[in-house]
Parts: C-alpha cells; sequence; structure tokens
C-alpha cells in the first residue's frame, strides 16, 4: 500500500477520506483508505454503519456514498480510523456523535477539542466557526468487539445582519474571506466567536467599522467522560486605528487597544457598552445623538475621551489612567454616574446632571 498523503492533502474537499489503521494508533501501520461523500442538511454527516457491518473494519467498505476500500486488509479488531475533511461552508455548526464505539476524538485544524471513551455520551461535542480552510479529523479506536461511527453537522443560523469572524485567510479585519457574510458595516454586526478562528483580528488600517461588536468568551474545559480542553476567549486587537461602533460594544473576551479608537456613533437610543471583565480602552469618542450606557462591568480608558454629542450613563465602574484625559465635555454630553481618577495629574472630571455638564 503506497503511503497515504500527509497535511492539507490528507483532508478531503467536498468528501470525507477515511483512512484505516491495523493499530490502536492513529498513523501506524496505515492499510488504505475510502472517501464518504456526506448526507444530511450540510452534506457533511455520516455513518460508518451505512459503509461497513459494525463486526467489520473499514477495509470491508463498499461504494454506496464514495469510493469503496483501496488498500489492505484490516482487521477487525484492534484497529483506528481517521476521517478527515475541509473546504467547509463558512458559518458556525454545532457537531455531534450521536454514536460511536469504541473510543472517539475530534480535531479542528489540527488541535484536539473534544474526546471520549466507550458508553459515553458524545453529543453537543463542539460548536464553533468552520470555513474553507478549516481543518476537521474525526478519530475511532476499536480494540474490541463492535466499532462504527456516526457523525452530524448542525449549521447554527446567525440572526440578520451579523457577520461572523472566521480568520481562514489572516488576521487582516479588511479581508472579505476571513468573514462569514463579509467585512462589518455601519449596518452590519460582527461577532468573533472563540472556537474555530484559525486567527484573530487585527485593525491595522483606516476605516473599520460595525454596528455590534461582539467579542466571545473562554470556553471552559470539561472533564470525564467528554473531555474537552480549555478554548481561550476571542479576541480583537487595533493597533493605531479607529473603530466606529453604531449601536452595541459587547466585550467577554479580550480587547487590545495598543494606541487606537474606539468611537461611539450614529443616532439609534438604548445601547450599552458591556463586559464581563474590563474594557481597557485607549481612545474613546462619544458621538451618540441619543447618548450610552457603560452598563456592567469595569471600563478603563488609558489616552483621551472626547465628547461630541450625546449623554454617557454609567452603571458599572468607569476609570480614568493615570496620565488620561477627557476632553470637549458639555451641556449636551458629559457622564452621569461615578467616575474614579487615577494618578496626580490635573484633571477635569466630565460629569453632570440633567442637562447640566457640572465638572
Amino acid at each position: 500500500t503506497s503511503p497515504p498523503p500527509t497535511g492539507l492533502a490528507s483532508f478531503g474537499i467536498g468528501t470525507w477520506n477515511v483512512f484505516g489503521f491495523n493499530s490502536t494508533t492513529v498513523g501506524t501501520n496505515y492499510a488504505g483508505l475510502y472517501t464518504e461523500n456526506g448526507s444530511g442538511s450540510t452534506g457533511l454527516d455520516f455513518d460508518t454503519r451505512t459503509r461497513w457491518g459494525t463486526g467489520g473494519s473499514p477495509s470491508d467498505a463498499n461504494a454506496t456514498n464514495g469510493t469503496a476500500w483501496q488498500g489492505c486488509v484490516v482487521g477487525g479488531e484492534n484497529f483506528s480510523l481517521s476521517a478527515r475533511r475541509t473546504g467547509f461552508t463558512c458559518g458556525v455548526y454545532r457537531i455531534d456523535v450521536p454514536a460511536y464505539d469504541d473510543d472517539s476524538r475530534l480535531l479542528i485544524n489540527g488541535v484536539e477539542v473534544a474526546s471520549t471513551v466507550f458508553g459515553n455520551n458524545f453529543n453537543n461535542t463542539w460548536t464553533g466557526v468552520l470555513n474553507a480552510n478549516s481543518t476537521v479529523e474525526f478519530q475511532l479506536v476499536e480494540t474490541s468487539g463492535q466499532a462504527f461511527l456516526q457523525i452530524a453537522f448542525t449549521l447554527i443560523t446567525q440572526p440578520v445582519g451579523t457577520t461572523v469572524w472566521a480568520g481562514g485567510t489572516s488576521n487582516n479585519w479588511f479581508t472579505a474571506s476571513n468573514w462569514c457574510g463579509g467585512v462589518p458595516t455601519a449596518s452590519l454586526d460582527a461577532l468573533i466567536p472563540a472556537a474555530g478562528p484559525q486567527n484573530m483580528p487585527l485593525i491595522n488600517g483606516a476605516g473599520a467599522v460595525a454596528r455590534d461588536v461582539t467579542i466571545n468568551p473562554s470556553i471552559p474545559a470539561t472533564g470525564a467522560p467528554l473531555v474537552r480542553p480549555l478554548i481561550p476567549a476571542a479576541s480583537l486587537t487595533s493597533n493605531t486605528f479607529n473603530l466606529d461602533v453604531n449601536r452595541n460594544w459587547v466585550n467577554n473576551g479580550t480587547f487590545t487597544a495598543n494606541l487606537g479608537t474606539v468611537s461611539f456613533v450614529g443616532a439609534g437610543s438604548g445601547h450599552t457598552i458591556t463586559t464581563n471583565g474590563t474594557n481597557a480602552f485607549n481612545n474613546v469618542v462619544i458621538n451618540k445623538t441619543n447618548g450610552i450606557t457603560f452598563s456592567t462591568g469595569i471600563s478603563e480608558v488609558n489616552g483621551t475621551m472626547t465628547f461630541t454629542n450625546g449623554l454617557v450613563s454609567q452603571t458599572g465602574t468607569f476609570r480614568f489612567l493615570n496620565g488620561s484625559s477627557a476632553a470637549g465635555a458639555n451641556n449636551s454630553s458629559y457622564i452621569i454616574g461615578a467616575v474614579t481618577k487615577i494618578g496626580t495629574n490635573a484633571f477635569t472630571f466630565p460629569i453632570g446632571s440633567g442637562t447640566f455638564y457640572r465638572p
């Protein structure tokens, strides 16, 4: 049997490449392969029981929904298989494993994200974004008795007007292929998920804009029976450039402002800035006709907060850091609520009440 393809070449495009090994270690004693076209609403589902019997092995695979087995015989015990695919339609997916025997693992972009052993539920295995450059690999290890693997994909519909960061091409915010739905606009929300992106976004040029910005939190690790490692929080990084946010800001991940500016703009009402931790801003511009609310968590300004238009309600914790400043506060634009200043430099508190700026 010829050696199997390696790296990205081993992942099927438009089909699953299913490799078999005469070993309980995937990659050892390669025997051959068959392909599985997939089924279901996404065209990604498969069940090995439709291709070979539970008492058999991958080398029994028929040609009912792909190519038949090509290679040497795989014994009925102590074998493993690896099903690999790439070229996904960009979107957020939930992956389930409704049935398997004996042990199963799931790898996304080469990283193991879930594993379990025989007799344990493997549903709701992983949820995250996949794109044309994502790779998915399922591994099955058989030691004795029956052997089978069933997987199911569900494409999760996102709210109308939402584009999801996938990062399959680069970290460039402005590259359309990095998003499932196009580069954000003043009427298009930006969702940055924790699970799935190969790169996290970087704003390294002028003109970044979004309606809502949501940065998702980390996904906790879980132990047996379904073992899943911690998935770090999503992140957004700005260098020296501006991001215009027209509606809401939800940062439950990591925002690295560097020397950049976030401008809260637009005419809508009821908009909020929230976090489950700390919003660490550099420069902030307030130009909201109907105001905005810093509603939860800690918000910090390291540079300058510029008040152009609109009142700012503050119901969380708001800090101006050492060396920071406030500019332009007036009777139509100031903070309502408690403000803390850290450091000893001269500072005028941009606060007021009712319709009056009263520092």
